[in-house]
């Protein structure tokens, strides 16, 4: 099998497989859903990456999903970021390890600057939730 087959299959199937092992995972400890978002935002970005030349779409993903995490739990903003962006890197490295030549190309080198997506939209998401705070303070009523 070529080696880009063998990379979207093994890609594909750790997404697939991470599901009904976060399932279980949830199930205990249901406290670990931003841990599991995350992880599979950046397993997502990672096979989107590998998938295609164009790098728009990974890109999306990097920022919203630690934007949104961001949001919800500002304190762990880096946690987040760092779980979704990994995932990039990784994949670059495995797909070098894959090819023929099995060389890292400047292009794969310099995907470890990726990571200041995720970092983005993390601290895009904490900033808003501040902002959030100071226009409606905790405990007040929605207008109905």
């Amino acid at each position: 099998m070529h080696s880009q087959l063998w990379l979207t299959v093994i890609s594909f199937n750790s997404m697939v497989a991470f599901l009904p092992v976060a399932a279980v995972i949830l199930v205990i400890k249901p406290a670990f859903w931003p841990y599991a978002l995350s992880i599979f935002a950046g397993i997502l970005a990672g096979f989107v990456d590998v998938q295609g030349a164009e790098n728009q779409l990974t890109a999306l993903i990097l920022i919203a999903f630690p934007f949104f995490l961001g949001f919800s739990q500002s304190e762990k903003a880096w946690r987040w970021a760092l779980l979704a962006g990994m995932w990039v890197p990784l994949s670059e490295l495995v797909r070098a390890g894959m090819t023929v030549q099995g060389q890292l190309s400047f292009q794969s080198v310099s995907i470890v600057l990726v990571l200041g997506f995720p970092i983005l939209g993390g601290c895009g998401g904490v900033l808003l939730q501040r902002l959030a705070q100071k226009v409606s303070p905790a405990g007040s009523a929605d207008p109905e």
